[in-house]
């Protein structure tokens, strides 16, 4: 078990390493350039609600750019290990292909965490320029954030591991972040009376695979009187996202196993 751990380390600390190499930290500068620019806009844009609108503003753009980073990390660290075939010096160690998936995940989660704190750290040191109030629901909101992220980097690196080619991946990580975030909207259907039977549990199927990316949204408990916010609720949505994550990650690791190089 120790070595297994170490060997997982190894390879995430390598993942990392090569993000941090090809330099897609620098999408921390895109970041900045547009919350800089869009922290002047904002008092223009939304007069007697500048503090909400640069914090949900801020926030969403660090969720976006996250997610390009865990889509960025992937493709680029995955195109060197399969196409230029440096894979094999990994493998060859020897490391199993369930603990390189585990170890790249674990890279990527890590490359994901540094820099959405650093947009984070970005973000309030704006709000205080701007006066902007921020309380300690903002710490909720950051973890949801993260979580929403893992579960991307756990789905998305299971279609690059297991896509025909990166490119395929890419397309099926993108829309399954788009459609995480209209989920709820088959949790309506499903209550609905109206709904027939058949689309009631096609579309129960379809709630339970794709991800809820609802379950991670804590913005609007930044505003609630006195900054109160309901911690079971985190501990409940950072049980589903390890869930899902962990999910994607057997499956990718099983089909990885099997898939020929």
């Amino acid at each position: 078990m120790k070595e297994r751990i170490e060997k997982i380390l190894a390879v995430a600390g390598n993942t990392f390493k090569e993000c941090v190499r090809h330099r897609i930290l620098n999408v921390l500068l895109i970041f900045a350039a547009a919350m800089i620019g869009g922290s002047f806009l904002i008092r223009e844009l939304a007069p007697g609600a500048e503090d909400r609108a640069l914090i949900d503003t801020g926030l969403a753009l660090t969720e976006i750019f996250g997610f390009l980073t865990v889509v960025l990390s992937l493709f680029i660290t995955s195109y060197e290990e399969f196409e230029m075939r440096n894979i094999w010096i990994t493998l060859t160690k020897p490391v199993s292909r369930g603990i390189f998936a585990a170890g790249k995940f674990a890279g990527i989660c890590l490359t994901v965490t540094v820099n959405t704190l650093m947009m984070l750290s970005l973000l309030l040191l704006l709000a205080r320029i701007n006066s902007a109030a921020v309380n300690t629901s903002f710490i909720a909101a950051a973890l949801g954030i993260l979580l929403t992220l893992y579960v991307s980097a756990g789905f998305t690196m299971l279609f690059m591991l297991t896509a025909t080619n990166l490119t395929t991946g890419t397309l099926f990580s993108v829309l399954f972040y788009l459609i995480g975030h209209l989920t709820q909207n088959l949790k309506t259907l499903i209550a609905s009376p109206k709904t027939a039977a058949a689309v009631k549990f096609t579309a129960s199927v379809f709630y339970y695979v794709l991800p809820d990316f609802a379950a991670f949204n804590f913005r609007d408990q930044i505003y609630l009187s006195g900054g109160v916010f309901h911690y079971p609720l985190l501990l409940k949505a950072s049980a589903y996202g390890a869930f899902y994550a962990l999910a994607c990650l057997l499956i990718a690791g099983f089909a990885f196993s099997k898939k020929e190089l």
